[in-house]
C-alpha cells in the first residue's frame, strides 16, 4: 500500500480504541449515550461518548488515535465496524468526579453541542439524574463510514482475512497468531467479555497473568484504518433534522408498535402466528407469495398453490402446515429467530434421532399425507441468523427464506393489506429483522433519541 492509498496515518505511538455500542441492560430503560456517535451535533460537529461511563483509565489520557465503533454480529466475538472517529479532542478528564462534570457542563456551553435546539446534558439528564455524569468523551475531526461491512474477528482461527476488492464484506481475523505454548508469552488477544472498550497498543501488555503481544493485531487494525479502499471518502454521518425528516416520514425502521410494548421482538410463537393471520387475510397475495419468493427456491418442483390452501399452527408440532388438496401441494414451515436447530448435532447416521427439521420431513411423508404429491418445506430465519444450509436435514430438502424476503414481497403489495388490521405493525415487526446484524437495541436507542430532543421538555 503506497502513501497515496493511506486515509489517515496511525501514530505507532498511540492506541486504537475499539468501543462496542449498543449492548448491555442500560438500553432496556435509558436512552444509550453512545447514540450521538454517528449522529452530527447542530454545530456541524461529531462528538463520542465511550462506553461504559463516557470516561477511561487515567493511563489512556491522550493516548487515543483512532476510535473504532463497532457493534455486535451474528458470529460469536466477531464484531462490525460502524465508523473510524480519527483527529481528536479528548473532552473528559478524569473518571466520573464533581471536578469532570463543571468541565463537561463548561465545555457543552461553551461550544453549544445541542441536537435539534437541546443541549446535550439535557438530553441524556432523565437517564441518571446522577451529578457525575459524563456526555462527552472524544471530539471528533474527522469521522468515516465503511463502502462496506468490515467485520474483525476474536475467534481463534488459522482462516484467511478476506479483504480482496470483489468480497460483499470484510473479514479481519484479529486472532490468527498461534499461541506460544508453555510459556507466560502468548499472541493471542482475547476479548474481555464484560468490557465495551478494548486498547490495542502497538507494545506488550499484561493479561490474564501472561504477556499479550499486541503488535500484529495493532498492525492489522492500522491496515484496515488506513486503507482508502474500504473508507467512504466523506462524512456521510447524518444531521439530526435529517434523521428526525426520515422518522416522521416513516422511512427507517424505529416504529414502536405493540410487539415492542410486550417485549416480543424475538418471540417466534408470536411471529409463526402473525404469518398464519397475514397468509390467511390474503389468500390471493399469498398464493403470489408462495409462487414467486417460495417457488423460486426450487428449480426443479413446481409450486403452483391454489387459493383453496389450509393453513394450521403446531399441526405435528410443525410452526405452519399448509395443505393445498386442488393442486396436491404441502408446505411445512419452521420459522426461527434467535433459536438454533434442535438436535441438528445429531445428524450421524448412526444415530435414531435425526433432529426436529427430520421429524416434520417424516411427518410430512407419512400415511396421512399420501394424497399430497407436491411436498416443500422450508424454514424462515432474520437475516442475521446463523443458520446456514449445511444445518438443514435432509440435506437439499430444506429452503432457507430470509426475513427479508418476506418483507420485501408484502412491502411491495402493501397496498392488497389496506383493509386488513395490524399489517402495518407485521411490517414493522419483521423489518426489525432484516439486517445482517440483530440491532433491535439500537434502533430503540435510536427511537428513544429522537422522541427526546423533539419534546420541548
Amino acid at each position: 500500500m503506497n502513501n497515496n492509498e493511506i486515509l489517515h496515518k496511525v501514530d505507532n505511538n498511540k492506541e486504537i480504541l475499539i468501543n462496542k455500542m449498543y449492548v448491555g441492560r442500560y438500553l432496556n430503560d435509558n436512552i444509550g449515550h453512545e447514540v450521538i456517535n454517528l449522529i452530527k451535533s447542530d454545530n456541524g460537529q461529531n462528538y463520542i461518548y465511550v462506553n461504559p461511563y463516557g470516561s477511561m483509565d487515567k493511563k489512556h489520557n491522550n493516548k487515543i488515535d483512532t476510535i473504532l465503533l463497532v457493534r455486535n454480529s451474528n458470529i460469536k466475538d466477531t464484531f462490525e465496524i460502524l465508523a473510524q472517529a480519527y483527529d481528536l479532542e479528548q473532552v473528559n478528564f478524569s473518571q466520573r468526579k464533581n471536578k469532570d462534570r463543571e468541565k463537561q457542563l463548561e465545555y457543552i456551553y461553551e461550544n453549544s453541542i445541542k441536537y435539534n435546539d437541546k443541549y446535550v446534558n439535557k438530553i441524556f439528564y432523565e437517564n441518571e439524574k446522577n451529578e457525575e455524569a459524563i456526555y462527552i468523551s472524544f471530539r471528533a475531526n474527522k469521522v468515516k463510514r465503511p463502502k462496506k461491512p468490515i467485520y474483525i474477528s476474536f475467534l481463534p482461527t488459522t482462516q484467511k482475512d478476506i479483504c480482496d476488492k470483489d468480497s460483499k464484506y470484510i473479514l479481519i481475523y484479529l486472532n490468527s497468531c498461534k499461541q506460544q505454548n508453555n510459556t507466560n508469552k502468548t499472541n493471542i488477544v482475547n476479548i474481555a467479555k464484560q468490557s465495551l472498550k478494548m486498547y490495542i497498543g502497538n507494545k506488550e501488555i499484561k493479561y490474564n497473568n501472561k504477556i499479550v503481544d499486541q503488535s500484529k493485531v495493532f498492525e492489522k487494525l492500522k491496515y484496515i484504518i488506513e486503507n482508502s479502499d474500504y473508507w467512504k471518502k466523506e462524512n456521510s454521518t447524518k444531521k439530526v433534522k435529517e434523521i428526525i425528516q426520515e422518522y416522521e416520514n416513516g422511512t427507517d425502521i424505529n416504529h414502536f408498535n405493540i410487539i415492542d410494548i410486550i417485549d416480543k421482538n424475538y418471540d417466534e410463537v408470536i411471529f409463526s402466528n402473525m404469518f398464519k393471520y397475514i397468509f390467511s387475510a390474503n389468500p390471493k397475495a399469498f398464493c403470489s407469495f408462495a409462487n414467486t419468493v417460495l417457488k423460486n427456491n426450487f428449480k426443479n418442483n413446481k409450486l403452483n398453490l391454489s387459493e383453496q390452501f389450509n393453513i394450521e399452527r403446531e399441526k405435528g408440532h410443525t410452526d405452519l402446515l399448509i395443505t393445498d388438496k386442488t393442486n396436491k401441494n404441502i408446505i411445512v414451515i419452521e420459522n426461527k429467530i434467535k433459536s438454533g436447530i434442535n438436535g441438528k448435532d445429531l445428524f450421524l447416521e448412526d444415530k435414531k434421532v435425526k433432529g426436529q427439521l427430520y421429524e416434520y420431513y417424516r411427518y410430512a411423508n407419512g400415511e396421512i399425507f399420501e394424497y399430497y404429491k407436491n411436498k416443500f418445506f422450508y424454514i424462515f430465519v432474520p437475516d442475521y441468523s446463523y443458520i446456514s444450509e449445511t444445518d438443514l436435514y435432509p440435506k437439499n430438502t430444506y429452503k432457507i427464506i430470509k426475513y427479508s424476503q418476506i418483507y420485501d414481497f408484502f412491502y411491495k403489495y402493501r397496498k392488497s393489506f389496506e383493509n386488513v388490521l395490524y399489517f402495518k405493525e407485521f411490517l414493522y415487526a419483521l423489518q426489525k429483522h432484516i439486517s445482517n446484524t440483530d440491532n433491535i437495541l439500537e434502533q430503540t436507542t435510536h427511537k428513544r433519541f429522537i422522541e427526546s430532543i423533539k419534546s420541548k421538555n
